[in-house]
């Protein structure tokens, strides 16, 4: 079974998603913010990250860098999803090494899933 790390400071996004991801068979874990999710990948392993860019504190590109700065994980996959689809923030993303970039309310679940899978099988 692949674990996925969540980072969403949203409950009702994380809930969401959660239950989606875990209904096809992924154990999902949850970090609410940046520093959190750095600190869970110190004690845990994840398979892929799902990282929200706009968080409180740390936002996803800070988190993004931070852990290709680590050697942990400098070659874990991460998928980038924002509410906004600001290429700025797209292209930034990608150039720090996000396998994708998605835009909250134009993927559906389906392509979710599929590109979840398709990151994992290429890792």
């Amino acid at each position: 079974m692949h674990t996925l790390l969540l980072v969403e400071d949203d409950p009702s996004t994380s809930d969401l998603l959660t239950r989606l991801f875990a209904r096809h068979g992924y154990r999902v874990m949850i970090a609410r913010n940046g520093m959190a999710a750095l600190q869970l990948m110190k004690s845990q392993s994840a398979d892929l990250v799902l990282l929200d860019v706009r968080m409180p504190e740390m936002n996803g590109l800070q988190v993004l860098e931070a852990m290709r700065k680590d050697p942990r994980t400098e070659e874990l996959p991460v998928i980038v999803y924002s509410i906004s689809g600001d290429l700025g923030t797209r292209d930034k993303a990608l150039q720090l090494g996000a396998a994708d970039f998605w835009v909250k309310g134009t993927i559906g679940f389906p392509e979710m899933i599929e590109g979840v899978r398709a990151r994992l099988k290429a890792s």
